[in-house]
Parts: structure tokens; C-alpha cells; sequence
């Protein structure tokens, strides 16, 4: 008749040693190289424990409703205009209204802006030849998914030349730029305040460079990064000078602080890695040492027990 393995079953050995024996000191200090080695690996590893990451967000950006245009032209003279009546009430005879328009492009339909784009025609007269001019537009830059942050910001385009121009194109992206690391969770710095105090009498209040200097104190601003403007020569008299801009807001990369839940997952992974080789390691080598009968054990099992073990060494004595 023929057999066929229907069952298996392992058969474990028990081996025992007194707690002062050089088999469990062994033992034990296999047991302190399986866990300590992984631990000392990661504790001296400052990679392991990041305090610093890199996030990805697309900032929403909001139009404040507010532009300053400063022109420069022959001749010395100069023309201006901004949606802050304090400021045109300032001016005086340099002021001239202008016709601004404005649109929020979403793209995605996410109802985050994805781009803006402002035209500004400013009307001249016959003699009127624009040499240069200072465009800044305000915003309010919010990041609101691993931390909330909101400032005031400020896009600034600004050309000169040596001929007169009819109109200014440009198409740039918005970038953030950063001093430090934003915390996460609610940020402990919010540069809400606004760059200009509308209500100001003070005419140094709205100058480019005080607006600019107000912006380098922050920890945080925003760059335009224009790579072709077009400057269009030739003007044809009473045109007016034409201004357009589009601005793209795409995702931002974000310095940020971690957080201790992210460290210890970080560690945590790193842990696992490093404890299986050392574990498979040691228990490959107390397998041999214990199977090679090098140090002094009790071998205990259903056949050889240590009762059996002790009465046939006290039978010898």
C-alpha cells in the first residue's frame, strides 16, 4: 500500500541554561545587538529625523483691488493714477484717471485663481511720451492645507528705455520666496498687515522704495519672474499707453518645520529597515552556536525532559 504526507508537523527543541550561564549572557547580548544596532543607527542618522520638509500647494491669491501707476515722461514730467483716492487727492496735476480692468482665471474650475490678468490704458495728449513706467499691483497670498498662512504682497512691473513706447506686455509667474520655515498648523508669523496705509496724507507712504523696503523686513515675499516683456515703440499721438499683464499662480514649493508625528513615523520606517537584517544575523548565529553544542545547555523536549535530565545525573552522582 502506498503513502501519501497528509499532515507535517515541526519539531521544536527547547534549549536551557541558568540566568548566569554563558548561554544566556550570549543570548542576551544577541538580543541587545537585534534591537540596540537599529536604534544607534537611527539615533546617529540626522536624516532620519528631518526638521525641515518640502510641501507642495497652489496659493490662492486674491486682487486687493489696488494699483499705483507712476509714468515717466519727456521732459522730465511724470503721470500717475492709483485706485487709492487718498493717493490720486496727493498728486495733484500729475494725476491722470485711467481705465483699469481686471479678470481672475480659474482654470481647473477648483475655485482657486490660477491666473490674473489687468490691462491699464492711461490717456495722453499729443506732446505726452511715455520713457518709462512703475506698475504695482497688491495681492493677498493665503496658504491654507499643511499650515494657514496669509500676507499682503505686492507685484511690481517696471520698464524704461530710451525711446518712447506706445504699450508694455508682459507674462510672468508668481513665485513665494522664504527667510525661514513656516510652522504647521496656524503659522506664528501672519504678515497681514498691508504694505500701504491708504489713509496716509504722507506722500512717502506710497513711494516704490519705502513699499519695497516694508516688503524686505518680512520673512516671506513673492517674486514675478518675467521672462520676455515686450516693449512696443512708435506711440501714435492721443493713443493712450497700454499696459497688460497675466500672471500665472502655479503650485509653490513650501519650507516647512515637521511635525514630531512625522519624525517619529520617519524613525519608525527607518527602525524596520535596519531590524530585520540584524535580526535575521542573529538569529542565524544562535542557531549555530546552540545546534553546535559549543556552550553548555539543557536540552528539553517531549522525549528528553529536564525531570529525566536531573535524575539521571543524580544517579551517576
Amino acid at each position: 500500500m502506498s503513502y501519501f504526507t497528509v499532515h507535517r508537523e515541526d519539531v521544536y527543541k527547547d534549549y536551557k541554561a541558568s540566568p548566569l550561564s554563558a548561554a544566556a549572557i550570549f543570548q542576551l547580548v544577541l538580543f541587545a545587538i537585534t534591537i540596540g544596532a537599529p536604534i544607534a543607527l537611527v539615533a546617529v542618522n540626522p536624516d532620519i529625523w528631518p526638521m525641515y520638509t518640502t510641501v507642495y500647494e497652489q496659493p490662492f491669491v486674491r486682487y486687493q483691488q489696488m494699483v499705483i501707476v507712476h509714468l515717466d515722461l519727456g521732459g522730465g514730467s511724470s503721470l500717475a493714477w492709483s485706485t487709492i483716492p487718498q493717493y490720486n487727492r496727493l498728486m495733484g496735476r500729475t494725476l491722470r484717471s485711467s481705465r483699469l480692468k481686471t479678470k481672475e482665471i480659474d482654470i481647473n474650475g477648483d475655485k482657486i485663481p490660477d491666473a490674473f490678468s489687468i490691462t491699464l490704458d492711461v490717456p495722453l495728449t499729443a506732446q505726452e511720451q511715455v520713457f518709462g513706467f512703475t506698475f504695482l499691483v497688491f495681492f493677498d497670498f493665503i496658504l491654507q492645507k499643511r499650515t494657514f498662512f496669509e500676507m499682503s504682497t505686492v507685484v511690481s512691473l517696471q520698464h524704461s528705455a530710451a525711446s518712447a513706447g506706445a504699450d508694455y506686455f508682459a507674462d510672468g509667474t508668481l513665485r513665494f520666496v522664504q527667510k525661514d520655515s513656516l510652522r504647521p498648523g496656524f503659522s506664528d508669523y501672519i504678515n497681514k498687515d498691508p504694505l500701504v496705509n491708504i489713509s496716509s496724507a504722507d506722500i512717502s507712504d506710497y513711494n516704490v522704495a519705502s513699499i519695497v523696503r516694508r516688503v524686505a523686513t518680512r520673512n516671506a515675499s513673492t517674486v514675478l519672474d518675467v521672462s520676455m516683456p515686450i516693449w512696443t515703440t512708435t506711440p501714435v499721438p492721443t493713443q493712450p499707453f497700454h499696459i497688460e499683464a497675466n500672471i500665472h499662480f502655479p503650485v509653490q514649493s513650501i519650507w516647512m518645520q515637521t511635525t514630531v508625528l512625522h519624525r517619529l513615523t520617519t524613525a519608525g520606517a527607518a527602525f524596520t529597515f535596519w531590524l530585520l537584517p540584524f535580526w535575521l544575523f542573529c538569529w542565524y548565529l544562535r542557531r549555530m552556536v546552540f545546534s553546535s553544542g559549543a556552550l553548555f545547555l539543557v536540552q528539553d523536549s517531549s522525549k528528553y525532559s529536564m525531570k529525566s535530565y536531573f535524575t539521571a545525573n543524580s544517579g551517576k552522582e
